[in-house]
């Protein structure tokens, strides 16, 4: 509520209370994080967050609600613009982020609330496992020598059907 009332030259009150206006203003509009989808799996450990959000907006990104960086949208003449910003510290592998965003209006300086959270899994990269020869050959068996990342599984196919997996230590 706004009002007015008239006050003497020492501070005291002269008049009644003017008339009352009701003014209600609105939160700024949260931007819409776009990408990378909500749930989804990256081996990609700098990925890009990209969304949608009102024009003459800055935009703080949040990874597990901490700040970690802040990008301009670029203006349209819809008055929603678009924004995309590349993580610059990579993130650790093999562990589950939530991403948000908020909104600053140049304008106003007014946050908004925070966007939509996504869901993201940083996998680990695995580098295809490489067949070097075949060593020997007994009784139709034969003994395949390769190099793979530790720690992984391999599958070994045969006719595309999978013959049987060991595990690299």
């Amino acid at each position: 509520s706004i009002y007015a009332q008239a006050l003497d030259l020492d501070g005291n009150r002269a008049s009644q209370a003017g008339n009352q206006l009701n003014i209600k203003i609105r939160p700024y509009v949260a931007p819409t994080i776009l990408l990378p989808a909500d749930n989804t799996a990256s081996l990609e450990n700098q990925p890009t967050i990209a969304g949608v959000a009102l024009n003459d907006s800055k935009i703080n990104i949040y990874i597990d609600n901490k700040l970690t960086g802040a990008t301009n949208i670029r203006n349209h003449q819809s008055g929603v613009g678009n924004f995309a910003y590349k993580i610059q510290q990579p993130l650790k592998r093999g562990q589950t982020y939530l991403i948000s965003a908020s909104a600053i209006d140049n304008i106003t300086e007014r946050e908004s609330s925070a966007s939509n959270h996504v869901k993201l899994t940083v996998n680990h990269y695995y580098i295809a496992p490489t067949l070097l020869k075949i060593a020997t050959l007994e009784k139709n068996q034969p003994t395949i020598l390769g190099i793979a990342r530790n720690d992984s599984k391999i599958e070994v196919l045969v006719n595309n059907k999978i013959d049987g997996s060991l595990k690299v230590q």
